[in-house]
Order: structure tokens, then sequence, then C-alpha cells
């Protein structure tokens, strides 16, 4: 029924007609509860006027719900119709909390977060930042990006060290075993330009500063079984091709068939180990498939120990925590410390950064901004991730985002890449992070605008202690998680 309809709404919007393809949608006699999803479909097609004029119909004829008044209230804001959007957000804050269920339905990725995202990559700032504090009104997780007041109180710095530095211990030589590390070769696999993702070169590159001799295979990482099971034949066969006594696997897959070639055929060479590595654990669509397949595995890498799944049972003994490797030579940042860099991307999984980002520009914070689209950029994975690094060197200090589409709060590899870099970390406040570092000795957390604000200030007033932070993070990270120790501790723990 819809697919019929908005040709007919697309040609009233052409001509102009906004009423009357209004009256032309009452004249069908929905039910309310389809013109208030016609309404979604609209605002998320960018199709504004007709979304707003048809949530305005609905509202004045007694179907006032949240989603009508969240759209409604959106494209105002847009439009420049300021007392429509205060008018929307006033009675949004007025209700009652949503339940846990009724907060999840709302962030669908078409929807909402459409309209955000183009308001950001426009660089409209100031709406950008308007439609978040619409969307505050129902979510108050996004309650410390609106936050003007310090939120997050330093303790004087811990001499005892975090977590994960107690387990990498000393390193110690390792024979040079034949490791294939089979990574996604695309940052998007299902988009054909692409750029080439630097996770698995990059690996290769600290595997061998560590003591292996490893070899990178790249995985198409498709979504269609029969290319997994491609991948999977091709991994195996050169995998014994250069006699490899490990094979780490980007995110194992299990297949809805019999045909798990790389896992059925494990009693063939038993002394072969399979590691499986997560780079987004905190994804719980994941979590099925990685109980399933653990069985397999003689052990799962990740960086990001806070993720609840690490606590059960079936993984205790088979979990490895750690940085990955780099292979790049790390050296200290001379740059002055003027502005704060971020480099990255902004999408529907991590939307929270396009509020954080303008939240920091309608303030007048120092944020120099870098987005990434992560397409084919024409270099190498290893060019790539080599300017990068000098980028974020030659900032001085750069910031990462914890919040994840879920609203779960997680380090990400950034983490690591800007203190490698010898830049000054300034971080989001994550249960990840401090598992590795010590905030105010290693880096700057903060978890409001307002601690954003008193970092900034200590950029400008405190230099001394800005270079003690980036250079003790640096310090820190080689003593601690150079790829030696790294590389050494996989070995002890896989092979003796």
């Amino acid at each position: 029924m819809l697919s019929e309809l908005l040709p007919t709404i697309a040609s009233f919007e052409k001509s102009g007609d906004i009423q009357g393809g209004i009256e032309f949608l009452f004249s069908k006699k929905l039910p309310l509860n389809d013109l208030d999803f016609i309404a979604k479909i609209l605002i998320s097609e960018q199709r504004y006027l007709f979304a707003f004029a048809l949530a305005d119909r609905l509202i004045a004829s007694g179907w006032d719900t949240i989603t009508l008044r969240l759209t409604r209230g959106i494209v105002a804001n847009i439009a420049g119709r300021k007392d429509q959007y205060e008018n929307d957000r006033a009675y949004l804050e007025a209700q009652p909390p949503l339940s846990n269920t009724e907060r999840e339905s709302l962030w669908t990725p078409d929807w909402l977060l459409g309209p955000l995202n183009h308001m950001f990559q426009l660089g409209n700032n100031t709406s950008v930042f308007q439609i978040g504090a619409l969307l505050k009104s129902v979510e108050p997780r996004l309650n410390p990006i609106y936050q003007s007041k310090r939120l997050l109180e330093w303790k004087t710095p811990s001499n005892t060290l975090p977590f994960i530095a107690k387990t990498i211990f000393d390193a110690k030589p390792v024979p040079r075993r034949n490791v294939v590390v089979a990574c996604r070769e695309r940052f998007f696999p299902s988009v054909k330009n692409s750029r080439y993702h630097e996770i698995g070169p990059r690996l290769v590159s600290g595997l061998i500063k560590g003591g292996w001799n490893a070899t990178f295979f790249p995985l198409s990482f498709s979504q269609a079984e029969e290319e997994l099971i491609k991948d999977y034949r091709g991994l195996e066969e050169y995998s014994d091709k250069v006699e490899a006594e490990l094979i780490i696997i980007d995110q194992p897959r299990l297949f809805q068939t019999e045909r798990n070639v790389l896992f059925q055929n494990r009693s063939r060479n038993r002394s072969r180990r399979l590691i499986g590595l997560y780079l987004d654990p905190w994804a719980k669509e994941h979590w099925p498939e990685m109980r399933a397949i653990n069985q397999f595995l003689d052990l799962t890498w990740s960086a990001f120990a806070a993720a609840p799944i690490w606590d059960e049972l079936i993984f205790a003994k088979k979990k490895f925590f750690s940085p990955l490797p780099y292979g790049i030579k790390t050296a200290k940042s001379d740059t002055e410390v003027t502005s704060i860099q971020f480099t990255g991307g902004v999408g529907f999984y991590n939307w929270q950064r396009a509020l954080w980002l303008s939240a920091m520009k309608s303030h007048g914070l120092p944020i120099d901004i870098h987005l990434s689209n992560h397409l084919d950029d024409g270099l190498s994975a290893i060019e790539s991730s080599n300017q990068y690094f000098l980028r974020l060197k030659k900032s001085g200090a750069a910031i990462n985002f914890s919040m994840r589409g879920n609203f779960s709060r997680t380090q990400t590899g950034r983490t690591f890449e800007i203190i490698a870099s010898g830049a000054l970390l300034i971080q989001e406040e994550s249960e990840d992070v401090n598992l590795y570092f010590v905030p105010g000795k290693h880096f700057f957390p903060f978890h409001s605008l307002g601690d954003l604000k008193e970092i900034c200030l200590i950029l400008q007033k405190k230099p001394e202690m800005v270079k003690k932070v980036r250079n003790a993070g640096l310090s820190f990270y080689n003593k601690h998680y150079s790829d030696t120790r790294i590389v050494s501790l996989l070995d002890q723990t896989l092979f003796n």
C-alpha cells in the first residue's frame, strides 16, 4: 500500500502542493498508525516539509505521539521555525520518562538519525546541536553532551598499575613462527569503493616486529555464505601452503550449513592454533555467534576488556586482552597544543559524535575536525595508516569518543593510536580505557561538555602539565604494550 502511495506523494511535493498531498493521504482513510509511519518515511527521505505538514495535521487531529512531536520539532528546527521547535521540545520535556524498550525503539537508523547526519554533513552545527537537545528530552543518556558543569572530578593519579598492564610481562624471545592474519580487506566490505582497512596489514607489521613471521590473507567479509565459504577454504589452503602454526581470524563466522570448512578440519591439524580477533565485542548482535564459535578457538583476542560478554564462563580460559601491535616507530610529539583534533568518521553507528562535535563548535572550543568517509583514497592500507599516525602526532592533542550507537561506552582503536602517535589523548570516559591507562596521568578523561571546557583551559594555561601527561602516556605505552611484549605473551599463552 505504501509503495503505491509514495509516487503520488512525490508528485504533490514536486508541484509544491503539500496541502493537497496531505488531503490525498487522509482521503485514503488509513489507520493513524500507518500515517504516523509514513511521517517517519518522509523525514528519513529528507522530504521535510511534507513530513512536517503530516505530523502537524495528525497532532491537530488528536493523534499526539512522541514520534510525531520529534518529527515536527526536528523539521521546525531545520526550517527555522523556532517557536514551533521550542513548543515541541517543551512538550517532550514535560512527558513521563520513556521505558527502556520505548527509548530503544526510537533509534532506528533512517528516521531520527538521518536528518541529524544530514545537517552535520552540511556543516550546520547549530541545527545539529538543537536537534540533539530535542532528542535529549526523551533520551537522558545524551545529557552529558549538554551539561556545561564539570562532572568528572579527577582524583590524584594512582601509582598502581592498571589491570591489563599487570598481565603483560617482560618480553622473552619467541620462535620465528609462521602466522597468518586473516582480516577484512575493506573498511566497509559491502561498499565497492571503500578504502583498504589497515587492521590486517598493520597487525602483520606489528607481529613481524614482535618476532613472528606473519603474512596477510584478505577476507571479503561478505554477508553471503558462499563468499564466506570461499574465503575460509582459500584461507585453509593458504595456511597449509605457508605451514602456518597460527591463524588469527577477524570475527570468525559460523555458517548455517554444515560446511564449516575451517573448523571441521581442525582434527587434521591439531597443532595449528586459531585465534578469534574481535574488534567490536560491544555489539550484542554478534554475541550468539561468538559463544557458538568459541569451542573451535584456542583464544579470543580483543582490546576491549570491559565488554560484558567476556564475563561469561565459556570464555574464562580463552580470553586475551591487549592493544593490537602496530609495527610503527613511536616518538614524542613536540607540537605546541593550540587545539584538539578529531580525525574519524561520523555515521549511524556512532552518531553521538555529531552531537559532541557540534556542542564543541557551538561553545567555541578549539576543535579541528578531519572527517573520514572511508572511501578509497588511492593509498595502500599501510600508507594510509602512516599518514594518519603522522597527522595525529602533528596535532599534539586528539579527542576520542566512547559512546556507540547502542549507547554502550567503549574505547576504540583510536585510544591507543593517539597515545602511540605521541599526541595527548583526550578520551570520553570508558571503563575499558582505565584498564590500560591511568586517568589524569596518561590521558585527560571527560564525561561532560563542562569537563571538555576545563580541559581546554588546561591546554591554554598549563602547557607543562599537558606535555607531562602526553609524554607519560607514550612512555607507559612503550613500556607495557610494545609489539615485542604482546607477541611474547601470545606465544607463551598459546604454545607453552
